[in-house]
């Protein structure tokens, strides 16, 4: 029984003297304004802010964006990166989104009828996530038609 005593005395004393006062605080909460989309990832890092990729609705129309956070975790902005671009025939539509070094890159796959090839394009964004309006063809190939299309890895 003294045995007892002497280690619940000793446990006691163990964790009471080790005990740490704790402090936890967070930024101010923010409504969620895509509703509908998921969160799909963490894109990275830049000198700026942390940048999360979230995606969702139907297949068809799928809505994607990047939401900027300040170095606090603080909620900075939210861009929407377009899914789809152009017209039947001469269209583009997004396949990922990348960051890397501190820049975000999202990659298209293009098909002109016209000229009948398929194209591997990349769009820049800027440091708050916005995407730029140029944009940078990497790899062209013949193509058919549209279902007929290459299959790019990024």
């Amino acid at each position: 029984m003294n045995n007892f005593i002497l280690g619940c005395l000793c446990f006691t004393l163990t964790f009471h003297t080790a005990a740490q006062e704790v402090s936890v605080s967070s930024s101010s909460e923010m409504i969620n304004k895509s509703s509908s989309e998921f969160w799909e990832g963490f894109l990275g890092e830049s000198k700026t802010g942390y940048f999360l990729l979230r995606k969702g609705g139907p297949i068809s129309n799928e809505k994607i964006y990047i939401e900027k956070y300040g170095l606090e975790l603080n909620f900075i902005s939210i861009n929407e990166v377009r899914s789809s671009m152009g017209i039947m025939g001469d269209s583009k539509l997004h396949r990922s989104t990348i960051m890397n070094n501190g820049r975000i890159y999202s990659f298209y796959e293009g098909w002109n009828k016209s000229i009948r090839k398929n194209s591997l394009i990349v769009k820049l964004s800027d440091d708050n996530g916005v995407l730029q309006d140029e944009e940078f063809v990497i790899e062209t190939e013949p193509s058919k038609s549209q279902l007929k299309a290459s299959h790019y890895k990024y």
